[in-house]
């Protein structure tokens, strides 16, 4: 564990205190003078802490307590703590189970449902954007950071560079939409075109299949009807 926090920059504090026994691979309650020398040291801790998270559960026991209220007390205004063990009574003397609270101007956050809150599909989309970034950030894979301002996904990520404040990014340019092309005639226009630009000699009533006054009158009205104005009869 110990590595692990290093690879990434941090720190990692132990508590500097002999425990005897072993818990055969399982979490245990640890003695008075552990937990004496524990709670110096997380009092030391929270007060330049702006945030933390506490995980510590036992089987079948209440979470032991670890964060005590005069240490909240003793954080920064605007810390936070995410207490994960709030199902089993919190690490945190403030915690209240299921709900997040403000005490001392410190948010704590209890949430016994932290597990379902989100899509299990968030962290990997979340680490999958900041590895994109990180490979823009890095393309020659060599450790130095170049801080690209004509790309505008760093740029409008950018908040300070070289000591400046570069927020807000200026707005970013939009390209010139591309002429939209001429919608073609549909068919129903160019028969209406068609008519209205036919001959007249193609307008004129043909021979009738009947020899009934009836269905000549009934033929001749309906061709008047089919052709334009300008060629009826």
């Amino acid at each position: 564990m110990a590595d692990q926090v290093k690879s990434l920059g941090g720190e990692f504090v132990k508590v500097d205190y002999e425990e005897e026994g072993s818990g055969g691979g399982y979490a245990k309650v640890m003695s008075e003078g552990f937990q004496q020398a524990q709670r110096a040291m997380y009092a030391q801790q929270a007060k330049d802490a702006d945030i933390i998270i506490t995980t510590a559960l036992i089987p079948g026991k209440p979470a032991p307590k670890l964060i005590t209220a005069e240490m909240v007390l003793s954080m920064k205004p605007g810390s936070v703590i995410v207490d994960m063990a709030a199902e089993q009574g919190g690490n945190c003397e403030l915690t209240v189970p299921g709900e997040a609270v403000v005490r001392h101007c410190v948010t704590i956050v209890g949430y016994t449902d932290l597990a379902s809150r989100l899509a299990r599909q968030s962290s990997t989309l979340y680490a999958s954007n900041l590895q994109r970034v990180i490979e823009e950030l890095c393309k020659t894979k060599d450790g130095k950071i170049n801080v690209d301002f004509d790309d505008d996904a760093i740029r409008g990520l950018t908040v300070i560079k070289e000591g400046n404040v570069t927020w807000p990014p200026p707005p970013i340019k939009q390209a010139a939409a591309a002429p939209k092309p001429q919608t073609p005639p549909t068919s129903a226009r160019r028969r209406r075109k068609a008519m209205a630009t036919a001959p007249a000699s193609r307008c004129r009533p043909g021979p009738l299949p009947s020899s009934s006054l009836s269905a000549r009158w009934l033929s001749c009205w309906s061709a008047s009807l089919r052709r334009p104005r300008s060629c009826r009869t």
